[in-house]
């Protein structure tokens, strides 16, 4: 074990080591310890490999690191090991279908958090969003569910409709309440799971290591390009709702803004209604998400197919920075999906936006309002308070410390 004061980067070193890698390199020390020494030439007295592990350990404050010191014949073996030492493992492969089944193994066991297996959570989710793609739809697909439209493609299902240009009807009996209590789930490294909480996740987005899906409410509140794939294969995405025991599903909401055509806006409140039914056939409670207000003031058919007096309906305020006249204009559309349909509750997915239009908002007294902040409200929380305490633990002292930043730091 040797100081760090005692120890100089080779001022050669080609390598550049990101501030992501520094700090997966300082959990993995933190959590099993040193698995390789820094190497040290006897005849430099420079460092040859380990650059990284030594900015991670002047990151974890540590005072010593262990130090394998080696005899180099010539100044250019030194060079040519300081440069293959990183080549060399990047001309490894490694196999997709391996490391998800070794992810879906680990996020069940002890092992307190995956990145100590060197992916960051962006990279996790996105190889537990390709094992999740990967659960294959049910066998005896229409014996095994409720509905004679079982999970057809698309093209063989059709709704009977008596709504406006043929919108399908939500069916009262599988409208679902929201349950509480209710929080947004924003990835495992934001939300802490509780037993006693249900989750609102927005499909596609953070990594749902962690989430008990058997307590998720599945909404649509992101890019619609997240979940296009609903409406291209619906027998196959929602098999997998199916398959992984999630209850709940609010109706997709695809995107209805002011100035979109009216054909597009019909189309979308169509496939909003089309798949909210289809999820019902499969077996799925639904909650009807509500939206179009500002392309049919006369609700003749933006609220076409949802049934009178549900127990829930959902809106999602969260885009944008809002002029006065949209926030009148949302606080009015309120008001007449409250008047219109009647439901007992309403659920409402905010950002910092909704303040505005949240403040002075006249419900009926009846309605039970439930407030859920969104992912990136909890995130930003996160990140804030991440940074107060990386501040707070870190006291700069040593030489090796502000190199090891200047590297990091480019």
């Amino acid at each position: 074990m040797v100081s760090i004061d005692r120890l100089e980067a080779h001022p050669r070193n080609p390598n550049r080591h990101s501030q992501e890698q520094i700090a997966l390199l300082a959990r993995m020390i933190a959590h099993q310890g040193w698995r390789h020494p820094v190497t040290v030439s006897r005849q430099s007295n420079l460092v040859i490999t380990g650059h990284a592990r030594l900015s991670a350990a002047a990151l974890l404050q540590l005072q010593e690191v262990p130090v394998d010191y080696q005899d180099f014949p010539s100044e250019e073996d030194e060079l040519a090991h300081l440069v293959a030492d990183n080549r060399i493992q990047e001309l490894a492969h490694l196999d997709p279908h391996g490391v998800h089944l070794l992810l879906q193994e680990l996020q069940n066991s002890p092992l307190p958090d995956l990145q100590l297996t060197g992916f960051t959570d962006q990279e996790v989710d996105l190889l537990m969003q390709q094992a999740l793609d990967s659960i294959p739809a049910p066998e005896h697909q229409d014996e095994d569910l409720p509905s004679v439209y079982g999970l057809k493609p698309r093209e063989l299902v059709s709704f009977p409709s008596t709504e406006p240009y043929g919108i399908p009807a939500l069916l009262p009996d599988d409208l679902s309440t929201v349950p509480e209590p209710l929080q947004c789930w924003a990835g495992p490294d934001v939300t802490q799971e509780d037993p006693d909480t249900h989750y609102l996740y927005n499909w596609g987005t953070d990594s749902r290591r962690g989430l008990p899906l058997h307590h998720t409410v599945v909404a649509f509140y992101c890019d619609d390009q997240r979940f296009e794939q609903f409406w291209q294969r619906p027998h196959v995405f929602t098999a997998k709702l199916l398959n992984s025991n999630v209850p709940i599903a609010i109706s997709p909401n695809f995107s209805l803004w002011p100035d979109t055509p009216l054909a597009l806006a019909i189309f979308n409140t169509y496939r909003s209604r089309y798949l909210g039914r289809y999820f019902q056939e499969a077996g799925l409670k639904v909650i009807p998400d509500v939206h179009g207000i500002t392309h049919d003031p006369t609700l003749q058919w933006c609220l076409a197919g949802i049934p009178p007096h549900p127990p829930a309906i959902a809106y999602q305020i969260q885009a944008g920075q809002k002029t006065l006249s949209s926030i009148h204009r949302i606080k009015q559309a309120l008001k007449q999906y409250i008047s219109k349909l009647k439901p007992s509750q309403l659920l409402l997915y905010v950002g910092e936006t909704a303040e505005d239009i949240l403040q002075d908002l006249t419900l009926p007294q009846e309605l039970h309002l439930i407030i859920v902040k969104n992912r990136l409200i909890l995130r930003e929380r996160r990140m804030h308070e991440d940074s107060k305490l990386l501040k707070r633990n870190r006291t700069p002292t040593r030489r090796f410390q502000a190199e090891a930043e200047a590297e990091v730091n480019g």
